[in-house]
């Protein structure tokens, strides 16, 4: 839903100073791959209920974007 917006928005803040990122609830990691993408030497930390990191996990990889998250599972 955020997608078409994402990366306007995340340029608009200018989080070029930005090292690491924490995505408390990520979802499919649309949020962490604008912020990756305008910040090249951040890295990211995406947490989110099991059944949703698979499909942040694909997003993540074919955006090339993988080897800069880790993919935390929230179980209760």
């Amino acid at each position: 839903m955020s997608a078409p917006v994402a990366d306007r928005v995340v340029g608009a803040i200018q989080p070029s100073g930005s090292v690491t990122l924490l995505d408390v609830g990520g979802a499919s990691g649309t949020w962490t791959m604008a912020f990756l993408r305008a910040c090249p030497s951040a890295s990211a930390t995406l947490f989110d209920l099991p059944e949703v990191i698979p499909m942040a996990r694909r997003r993540l990889a074919q955006a090339r974007l993988a080897d800069r998250v880790t993919l935390v599972e929230v179980t209760s």
